[in-house]
């Protein structure tokens, strides 16, 4: 299960500049079922939980959500046209949880991570974000293509 969606916050505001500020939310719930090749399990960390090492948890059940804050500070003059580049900035809050079933999962033993970005859109269709932050165990930086509350699998 995977919802996302986007908010646009005081359009009337940053509309007549170009510019905008959007509140993204992902929440993701996942079940494995039968046993799987460790190869083909997925588990939360890189992009699905930002600041832990991909699949650095792993488990039968995983849940975790996202929050993030975008504002396009510099919007491209035709942001559809060849090499229009819009310049924004982000912050974001990121939580999951894996358990072996889903009584396990309750309230303990999340794991968080939070931070700061910047991104590039280009041509309006394609996004590269360098983002940093910390989680409990480690500060992190990661340079990526596409837009982090995306999931790629």
């Amino acid at each position: 299960m995977y919802h996302h969606h986007y908010l646009s916050l005081f359009r009337d505001y940053f509309s007549s500049s170009g510019r905008e500020l959007v509140l993204g939310h992902r929440l993701f719930a996942q079940q494995t079922f039968e046993d799987l090749p460790f190869f083909e399990d997925k588990g939360l960390g890189g992009v699905r939980l930002r600041g832990y090492p991909t699949n650095q948890f792993v488990d039968r059940v995983q849940v975790a959500g996202s929050l993030e804050l975008r504002w396009t500070f510099w919007p491209a003059a035709d942001p559809t046209g060849p090499g229009g580049l819009s310049f924004g900035m982000l912050a974001f809050v990121d939580s999951g949880r894996v358990g072996p079933d889903w009584r396990s999962i309750d309230r303990n033993d999340w794991h968080h991570a939070a931070g700061l970005g910047f991104n590039v859109i280009v041509g309006n269709r394609v996004a590269i974000e360098l983002v940093g932050g910390r989680s409990r165990f480690e500060q992190f930086i990661s340079l990526s293509v596409g837009h982090s509350l995306n999931l790629r699998d």
